[in-house]
C-alpha cells in the first residue's frame, strides 16, 4: 500500500491504527512514502507497507562476521529442501539458511536466539536475518489490523533486533 495514495479520510481509515500506535510510541510517518520511523524499546525501527503485508526493519549496529541469510521457508524451499541446516530440528524445518559457513552460523546464533526465531515464526511473523539487518513481515489487512497486532509486530522486531545484535557482538 503506497501511503501517498491514501492520505486524507481514506488514508486515516486504512492506516488509523498504524497512525495511533505511531503517535503513542512517538514514531514519525513520512508523508510522501508512508514509512514509519522511530525508536521502540531503545531500538531504531522502520516500518513500511507492501502488498498484503507490513514490514519492519532494524539495521544492526554489529554486523555478522559471516555472510548469511536466514528466512522462513517458502513453499519451493520446503518442497525441494533448499538451504543449509543449523542442526536444530524445529529451526531447520521452519527456516532456510543461506551461507557458505553453516557451522560458523550455528556457533554465532545462541540457542536462545534460535528459540526466539522459532517463537516469532510460530506467531505467524516472518523473520529474516542478514549480515547487517533483521526484518519481520506480517501479513496484513491494512485498516483492520488491530492496535495489539501492530504493537506486537513492533515489540517483536525490537526484541529480535536486540537479541541478534548481541549475538553478532560476541
Amino acid at each position: 500500500m503506497h501511503y501517498a495514495r491514501h492520505v486524507g479520510k481514506l488514508g486515516d481509515f486504512l492506516l488509523g491504527n498504524y497512525k495511533s500506535v505511531s503517535e503513542e510510541l512517538g514514531l514519525t510517518i513520512d508523508g510522501a512514502t508512508g514509512v514509519i520511523r522511530g525508536v521502540v524499546d531503545d531500538v531504531p525501527i522502520e516500518m513500511w507497507f507492501g502488498s498484503h503485508a507490513t514490514n519492519t526493519r532494524v539495521r544492526l549496529t554489529n554486523e555478522a562476521p559471516v555472510a548469511l541469510h536466514v528466512a522462513t521457508r517458502s513453499l519451493p524451499a520446503r518442497l525441494f529442501g533448499r538451504g543449509a541446516n543449523l542442526g536444530h530440528p524445529t529451526f531447520d524445518k521452519l527456516f532456510t539458511l543461506d551461507t557458505a559457513n553453516p557451522g560458523n552460523v550455528a556457533k554465532l546464533l545462541s540457542s536462545t536466539t534460535v528459540d526466539l526465531l522459532v517463537e516469532i515464526a510460530r506467531k505467524r511473523l516472518r523473520p529474516v536475518v542478514e549480515k547487517d539487518q533483521i526484518r519481520l513481515r506480517m501479513f496484513s489487512q491494512g485498516g483492520s489490523d488491530s492496535r495489539e497486532k501492530i504493537m506486537n509486530l513492533l515489540r517483536e522486531t525490537a526484541r529480535l533486533g536486540k537479541t541478534i545484535d548481541a549475538c553478532f557482538a560476541r
